[in-house]
């Protein structure tokens, strides 16, 4: 199967599931290793394991053992989708997932992260010879079950987390119960208010059990009553104070098992801290308060880095109450930073555990603060994901904008670790609306799905340098966003060509119109009159075209017609559309279609598209296909129309130039009457007008452009014919980069001007030209008593160049006699 099969295959399951069903064409079907290469990439894997989940809720009967058996063999690497595929296997309830663990079981039996999390899935609690995993399995409330349950939580995924748990409680209730159930749910999070009636010894091991029950606002309230009722908080508030007093002169360590009951303690208070809990218990919030009014000293003792970090996460959800503001920004004022939390990053660095300095950057990411500022560029070297995530919201506090090739390297590796990273990076990329000048790092942004991926695209100039696969994976996730941002870009067309199997597989599946429009419009951004590609609207060994007749199209099939009439190439039949109904958005380009072929010799029926619209593209199209020889019995009186008429009329100059295109005022020129024009003043009067307003209009846009210097062309060669010339010569004067081949032009301007009274001429193409025309332009600055010592030379120069002149004769006799 190929990326275009694939494609068509992911459209089906999407949008016709239906349809599937009945032609039984199961997923397991697409899935044969020796044909499907595409399977060993990882990509291809997120998007088949996307679409059996989205089979899983649909009709889960539709999955087969094949299929099952194909994720089983990306289970068995342990990658990135590992805990999505458990997930799938717990939900699907098939036979097929118990014969294939079992068969597992029965030939491993080695304690791994594969192994424990498949015998969960097993429903033979028995399949494995090991006691210790067999007691594990069945949930037995004892020690060897709490201890393995300890040393392998951190493995076990979270279905398998919820089967044991429902295991368990069909157990009976002991002291070990509790403690496996206090580890299972501090996972799971599961509310289980009932529980927490429980009557058990008032230890330790009691508050965990209840704090892992604290997982919304009524069990947190009602956990928080429970403790209450027997004194921990006023307990924790005594040992807080008791700690500091004994460290007030010197370091005074705690015992391990006071240390964990505090750090205990100090996590139930944080979750008191819950905002909703706050807002609404008036008890709560004083309690949880008067303990954290003492943190700010507790920190100043020597207490673990958990400690600290549960600390800082507190002190983070209060900072909207006034009081624990200010001590934090007062806090923030001492050398805490500079003391203490550079020496905690580096011992974290060794463990290559930083919880707490990411808790710590949380917390004064809205506190501006130059030591801070320091201490992110110090501790970016971690290359923490948590780290990074929060720096970076600093920075955009900070307003400050990353440009170090250093920093990129760092925020780079933490993308690859962990890509959530990309998406607070994106966030503060576009927020503070700049790009990452890293080739690098902006390919690995690249290679991961993110709903600001194309808004951080338009920021640049030119993306198109970037392009690569990873982006086609990218505009999947948003066909209409990525098209987009490519129509936006310069040079995307090797990059198109290059994945015309993509592009033609769009074209085959995408049944959106807007999103068939701009796959037209990108294939117009590629081409042009003198570059063409092969398009087909069924041929997919060519470029396919959506059938959607629209603007674009017509603007791509009129590029198509005139390539192929410059290289002397027969015409494609399906570059010729014939009698088509199209909207009026679309009918200028399509009225501008008919007339390429008109101008190329192929018929078109425009009587019968006459009767079936009108207006004024209808009206320019039968003047524009008189001037060609075609009979039209329908009379117009469109300004177009006229002009292709070949009608000589200086009023329809006067009247119109102003308000039309640049197409039209270039066509305009044509209908004026030299004639009648040279004796008319008034009309002359309002030619100078125009021409004067036309050439600030030029001066202020700039005459690079091609149509702009064919506009200035035709003003200049009006000016010939006018008389009252000397503004609009200084005028011209102040234009830049004038091209060299207007300066014959410009020297019989000057000389007109010259000759009708005027003291201006241009500078510039003094001695330059025809030597002829430079004798007439010496002669009447003579002539205008506009004569310096430099024409002297001139004079000079010319006597060499040219002989039998009388103009020259004469002007040599007058200066040697004066």
């Amino acid at each position: 199967m190929n990326e275009s099969d694939f494609v068509t295959f992911e459209k089906k399951i999407y949008s016709d599931l239906v349809s599937l069903t009945k032609e039984d064409k199961q997923l397991a079907e697409q899935f044969d290793n020796e044909e499907y290469s595409l399977c060993d990439t990882l990509d291809s894997q997120e998007r088949i394991i996307t679409m059996v989940e989205y089979l899983i809720e649909k009709n889960s009967g539709l999955l087969e053992k094949s299929t099952l058996e194909y994720l089983f063999k990306i289970l068995q690497t342990q990658n990135k989708y590992f805990s999505r595929i458990i997930k799938i296997f717990k939900e699907a309830e098939n036979s097929f997932v118990n014969e294939l663990t079992k068969n597992y079981l029965e030939s491993n039996q080695n304690i791994n992260k594969m192994l424990l999390n498949i015998a969960v899935l097993n429903k033979d609690t028995k399949v494995c010879r090991n006691k210790e995993i067999s007691d594990f399995l069945l949930m037995s409330t004892d020690f060897t079950t709490y201890n393995f349950i300890k040393s392998y939580i951190h493995s076990l995924e979270l279905p398998c987390l919820e089967i044991l748990l429902e295991r368990l409680l069909q157990r009976n209730k002991n002291i070990y119960f509790y403690k496996i159930f206090t580890e299972l749910n501090l996972k799971l999070k599961q509310k289980n208010m009932s529980l927490m009636d429980e009557e058990i010894e008032q230890d330790e091991d009691y508050v965990a059990f209840i704090f892992s029950l604290m997982v919304d606002e009524e069990s947190i309230v009602y956990g928080f009553d429970k403790l209450y009722r027997f004194d921990y908080f006023n307990s924790l508030y005594s040992a807080i104070k008791s700690l500091i007093k004994l460290n007030r002169f010197e370091d005074k360590l705690m015992l391990p098992e006071d240390e964990s009951f505090m750090e205990l303690l100090l996590n139930v208070n944080h979750k008191l801290t819950n905002q909703n809990v706050l807002l609404n218990n008036k008890k709560i919030k004083q309690t949880a308060i008067s303990l954290v009014e003492n943190y700010f000293d507790l920190l100043s003792v020597k207490i673990s880095l958990s400690m600290k970090s549960i600390i800082y996460k507190t002190l983070k959800n209060l900072r909207r109450e006034e009081e624990i503001t200010k001590k934090i920004a007062e806090f923030l004022l001492t050398d805490y930073v500079q003391k203490v939390a550079y020496l905690d990053f580096e011992q974290e660095r060794i463990e290559n555990e930083f919880n707490c300095t990411s808790s710590f950057l949380d917390l004064v990411s809205e506190y501006k603060h130059k030591k801070t500022k320091e201490f992110c560029f110090y501790v970016l070297t971690s290359e923490c994901p948590t780290i990074i995530k929060s720096v970076i919201k600093i920075f955009e506090i900070e307003r400050y904008k990353i440009e170090n090739g250093l920093i990129y390297k760092h925020i780079k590796a933490a993308c690859l670790k962990d890509d959530s990273v990309i998406d607070v990076l994106l966030n503060y990329c576009v927020n503070l609306k700049f790009v990452l000048r890293s080739v690098d790092l902006t390919r690995v942004i690249m290679s991961k799905e993110s709903l600001l991926f194309f808004d951080y695209v338009k920021l640049f100039d030119d993306f198109s340098i970037y392009l690569n696969n990873d982006f086609l994976k990218r505009l999947s996730d948003n066909r209409s966003l990525g098209l987009q941002s490519l129509l936006s870009m310069k040079n995307v067309s090797d990059f198109v060509l290059k994945n015309k199997n993509y592009f033609n597989a769009l074209v085959k599946t995408e049944k959106d119109i807007e999103i068939q429009k701009l796959i037209v419009n990108l294939y117009n951004r590629i081409t042009s009159f003198t570059k063409m590609h092969s398009f087909s609207f069924t041929d997919e060994s060519q470029v396919l075209l959506p059938k959607v007749y629209f603007s674009g199209l017509f603007k791509l099939f009129s590029k198509a017609l005139i390539h192929s009439h410059i290289n002397n190439k027969p015409v494609k039949k399906m570059f010729v559309l014939e009698e088509l109904i199209v909207s009026e958005d679309d009918l200028k380009e399509y009225v501008d279609y008919l007339k390429v072929q008109v101008i190329l010799g192929i018929q078109i029926k425009v009587n019968e598209l006459i009767r079936n619209y009108s207006g004024k593209y209808i009206d320019d199209l039968i003047g524009f296909c008189r001037s060609y020889g075609y009979k039209i019995n329908f009379d117009s009186l469109s300004l177009r129309s006229r002009i292709y008429e070949n009608r000589k009329d200086n009023e329809l100059f006067i009247k119109n130039y102003e308000s039309v295109d640049k197409f039209t005022k270039f066509a305009l020129h044509k209908t004026i009457d030299l004639n009648e024009l040279s004796i008319n003043s008034i009309h002359k009067k309002e030619f100078e007008r125009i021409l004067k307003n036309e050439l600030n209009l030029l001066k202020i846009e700039g005459i690079n452009s091609e149509e702009n210097l064919l506009l200035f062309k035709s003003a200049l060669n009006l000016l010939l014919v006018l008389d009252n010339i000397d503004s609009i010569v200084k005028l011209i004067d102040e234009f830049n980069n004038i091209p060299t081949e207007f300066n014959e032009l410009l020297i019989k301007i000057s000389i007109k001007n010259l000759c009708n009274g005027g003291n201006r001429y241009f500078k510039h193409v003094l001695r330059k030209g025809p030597y002829e025309l430079q004798v007439k332009y010496l002669l009447m600055l003579y002539l205008r008593n506009l004569w310096n010592n430099e024409m002297h030379y001139w004079l000079a120069e010319l006597k060499t160049k040219l002989h039998n002149s009388s103009d020259l004769d004469y002007l040599c006799r007058n200066i040697s006699n004066n």
